[in-house]
């Protein structure tokens, strides 16, 4: 793939990336305080935000790319999505040490389930695909 496709491709996933994660913290934010009419929205949280859209964006493309291993696709992508999450979601927050090795478990627990649902797809495509390309015409639609 062309590296201005790639970037692209990345830049416009972060962006969507990026919508929805400040979108469902805004949501999470209104449920959580909903006397307070004007609800605070850090500009350093949604820096965060942004770069962690980056980094999730970044993974996704190296999971894309055909040319390299798949084992070594999956890890990076772990790593990079475990090293967004952990260093622009958790740590902003300051919580303990034990919580934030719960939520780097709890995003890896959520992570493996995420990934085989989606390899369990992809499978099922994969086979559907097959089977539509082998098959051959047996009856002739001209008259």
């Amino acid at each position: 793939m062309e590296i201005g496709k790639l970037i692209k491709k990345c830049l416009c996933v972060a962006c969507v990336c990026f919508t929805l994660l400040t979108a469902l913290y805004m949501l999470i934010m209104v449920l959580h305080y909903p006397d307070d009419e004007s609800v605070p929205v850090e500009a350093s949280r949604v820096v965060l935000f942004f770069v962690f859209s980056l980094l999730f964006a970044i993974a996704n493309t190296i999971l894309s790319i055909k040319q390299l291993n798949g084992a070594l696709r999956y890890i990076l992508h772990y790593v990079i999505c475990v090293f967004g999450f952990y260093s622009c979601l958790i740590l902003p927050s300051a919580p303990t040490t034990g919580g934030a090795i719960i939520m780097a478990v709890l995003f890896t627990f959520v992570y493996v389930i995420v990934m085989a649902i989606i390899g369990l797809f992809k499978a099922k495509l994969k086979k559907n695909r097959e089977v539509t390309d082998t098959y051959t015409k047996q009856f002739s639609t001209k008259k």
